[in-house]
């Protein structure tokens, strides 16, 4: 049934089951009354469903966060026309990043880069420009009972400055 009162456009299925359209503010606004969602079908296949919560989902009819993706191989694309796209948190106390840039991945915590791994596969962390598949600014720390092996060999060499290396 379609009923229009008072310029708003009502649907419903029952007495407890309706949907509004109206204008709010100035600003479209479709409402949901009595039910708990909204779905968007495709015959007897429910694509999305944005449920009272505000929870929004694809693939799931009972989405559990804000955005929810179920499926098999689920996935979201992001897909920019520019050469940067990214993934952007925030919470009360941080934000981070996660952005493809000019072919490569950078990570960001803080507003600062912390790990960045480029097109060729080098790996960088404290640094922007990794020489190496891994290039750490900064110092390492092994914990106790870990071991760092070279080729699978009990021995590693230290080059230093003078080329001179030292061999445990």
């Amino acid at each position: 049934k379609l009923h229009v009162d008072d310029g708003d456009v009502i649907v419903k299925n029952n007495s407890t089951n309706q949907y509004k359209w109206h204008y709010d503010s100035n600003q479209p606004v479709w409402s949901i009354g009595g039910g708990n969602y909204f779905p968007i079908k495709g015959g007897s296949n429910r694509f999305v469903t944005l449920n009272s919560s505000g929870n929004f989902g694809i693939g799931t009819s009972n989405p559990s966060e804000r955005l929810h993706v179920f499926g098999g191989a689920a996935a979201i694309e992001i897909d920019s026309t520019t050469n940067e796209a990214s993934l952007k948190y925030d919470n009360s106390t941080t934000t981070a990043n996660i952005k493809l840039a000019n072919n490569d991945l950078k990570t960001e915590l803080g507003g600062a880069e912390r790990m960045r791994i480029l097109a060729n596969g080098n790996v960088g962390i404290g640094t922007t420009s990794p020489s190496q598949k891994l290039d750490v600014g900064g110092a390492i720390n092994i914990q106790d009972g870990y071991t760092l092996r070279y080729n699978n060999s009990s021995n590693i060499s230290i080059l230093g400055s003078s080329s001179t290396g030292l061999t445990y």
